[in-house]
Parts: C-alpha cells; sequence; structure tokens
C-alpha cells in the first residue's frame, strides 16, 4: 500500500453507508463499555497514537493493488451472494468485502480465478 487515508464520520452520525462502501477497509477502537463511545477528537489521538508507533517499524515492501481490478473483484462478490441467495447476510458482505481491500495484487488475481471458478460451476 503505497498511500492510506484515514476517514473519520461526524461526531453526532458518523459515516453514511454510501461513505462506508467507499473505503477498502473499515476500523474500529474496541471498548469495553456496553454502548462505546469516542468523541472525534479523541478517536483522532488513539488512531495517530498507533500510527506513531507503526512509524517506528521498517516499512516492509507489499504489493499494490489494481483498484479497478480491486473494484471488478468486490462487484464479481457481491454478484455471487446473490446468486446464492446469501446477498442480504450483511455480516458476511461485510466482512467479505473489508477483506478483499487488503488483499495484494497476488491474491486478487488469484480470487478472481477462484471466482470464475465458482460461477463456471453454478452455471452448470
Amino acid at each position: 500500500m503505497n498511500h492510506a487515508a484515514l476517514v473519520f464520520g461526524r461526531e453526532d452520525s458518523g459515516l453514511t453507508n454510501e461513505e462506508l462502501a467507499l473505503a477498502d477497509v473499515l476500523t474500529g477502537v474496541p471498548m469495553v463499555a456496553d454502548y462505546p463511545s469516542l468523541n472525534l477528537g479523541q478517536a483522532v489521538m488513539v488512531y495517530c497514537y498507533q500510527l506513531a508507533g507503526l512509524m517506528q517499524q521498517l516499512a516492509k515492501q507489499t504489493e499494490v493493488t489494481d483498484a479497478p481490478q480491486l473494484q471488478a473483484l468486490r462487484t464479481r462478490v457481491s454478484q455471487l451472494l446473490a446468486t446464492l441467495d446469501v446477498a442480504d447476510d450483511i455480516k458476511l458482505a461485510d466482512w467479505l468485502q473489508q477483506r478483499l481491500g487488503l488483499s495484494g495484487q497476488r491474491d486478487t488475481a488469484m480470487l478472481h480465478r477462484l471466482l470464475h471458478d465458482i460461477e463456471k460451476n453454478i452455471t452448470k
């Protein structure tokens, strides 16, 4: 990953579903309380603290995933979930979409091939 951006939601309402869909990876701060809440400033502080620690580590070279290929993979996965009649399983769909954002170029290519094989066998 060559570039990354942190996007924080509005303090009163967070991010919309449309805004969340634009992110490759979604994260959260684990909390102990039943109804956890951080204000925006606290959330920014926690992430900056964690990122500062990462800056002390040596950066390892990772392959960059082609954005159009990643988007095509997301679309194919969504279509497969619909074909399997599990598209309304929000937890599964969200989990898959988040993990896809972490995949490298090689993984993305392998997943495209796997989806091709699955799609071919479903239509038989």
